[in-house]
């Protein structure tokens, strides 16, 4: 009898754990995206409700390969960049690289 009232006595207690660790998760994603009047758009992370605008996009733009082989940034154009931007190339090659 003992043994069968530990068992749902630990039961009970891994429920109320999952629910108060789902309830403090849920807590953590309040915020949203506000409007400042001005027409710029902004996440306001201690408010919660419905977004008031839509938030900012990526900046416009690619990075393309030229007729040389060299990797040029266009910001007229859009689409997936064709090659990865030179400080990007350098910053990633560096990281490989073991410190000194």
């Amino acid at each position: 009898m003992k043994l069968m009232s530990l068992r749902w006595t630990c039961l009970l207690l891994l429920i109320a754990g999952i629910a108060v660790t789902t309830t403090s998760v849920s807590a953590g994603s309040a915020g949203r995206w506000k409007d400042d009047g001005a027409g710029n758009c902004y996440f306001d992370a201690n408010d919660d409700g419905p977004d008031q605008c839509t938030p900012p996009g990526p900046p416009p733009g690619r990075w393309k390969v030229a007729t040389d082989g060299s990797c040029y940034f266009d910001a007229n154009d859009s689409g997936p960049d064709q090659c990865v931007a030179p400080a990007a190339e350098a910053e990633a090659s560096s990281s490989l690289l073991p410190p000194q």
